[in-house]
This record gives structure tokens, sequence and C-alpha cells, in this order.
């Protein structure tokens, strides 16, 4: 437990010092990229994801 606490307090200090206005991420399966992600959305910065694209050589962004 007290991993988990200290990668969310590292995540906050991180997100409150730089305010950025949006997170771009690859992966949301890892649970560390899933933390962030939901710590962004709760705080108001818009999430981004990198998703590849059913068509060859493609891929998107994608808020959901």
């Amino acid at each position: 437990m007290s991993f988990l606490e200290s990668e969310c307090r590292l995540f906050e200090k991180i997100l409150l010092e730089y305010k950025p206005d949006f997170l771009v991420t690859l992966d949301l399966g890892l649970h560390h990229s899933n933390l962030l992600t939901k710590m962004c959305r709760k705080i108001g910065i818009k999430v981004l994801s990198v998703t590849v694209s059913k068509f060859p050589n493609n891929c998107y962004l994608s808020e959901s």
C-alpha cells in the first residue's frame, strides 16, 4: 500500500507543479498509466491516448 501511496503523491506533485493542458499516453493497460489517467481526469486535465488504427501504418488520438 505504501508503494501505491507514494506513487500517487509523486503523480500529484508533478501534475500540480507543471499544470499540463493535456496528457498523451500510449497504453492505458498498465497500473501506473491507468492511475495517472484517472488522476488527470479528476483534476480536469484532458487525456488523449494514441490508438492503433485498423488501417495499416496508421494511428489516431482518442479521448476514450
